[in-house]
């Protein structure tokens, strides 16, 4: 009794399907739940306090914060964060589409029900070279 490998999907496996509420998570893709009334809310409210802190703080170069932000970590790690944000003194521009550079902050809101994909689970050690970018 053998056992197959199990094929990892990558990102190009992720831009290849049509529908657009999934996401790669260790190689796997997966079915992202829909966003409930309370969680859209808190999303807006958290999202809203990041861009008000860079518009007072014009001179300490500021905030590029996304909602519903499609992160590629690696080839099987292709998660979408309720929130992301880069430092504009690290990222000059905004991002835009899948972006490829590590946020400097996620934040994961945990909603009833959906506990197992609203837990943050470790994408990168450390110590990964993705985080020295």
């Amino acid at each position: 009794n053998h056992m197959e490998a199990k094929k990892l999907k990558t990102v190009d496996d992720l831009m290849a399907s049509e529908d657009e509420r999934i996401e790669l998570i260790n190689g796997e893709i997966r079915r992202r739940p829909m966003a409930r009334q309370e969680h859209a809310a808190i999303q807006l409210g958290i999202g809203g306090e990041f861009i008000a802190l860079g518009k007072r703080n014009k001179h300490e170069g500021g905030w590029w914060i996304r909602s519903e932000v499609s992160v590629r970590y690696s080839q099987h790690q292709c998660p979408t964060h309720d929130l992301a944000g880069w430092r504009k003194e690290r990222i000059p521009e905004r991002p835009s589409g899948i972006v490829e550079i590590t946020p400097d902050w996620v934040c994961e809101i945990t909603s009833p029900g959906h506990e197992k994909k609203d837990v943050f689970q470790p994408i990168v050690s450390p110590d990964s070279a993705l985080l020295r970018r």
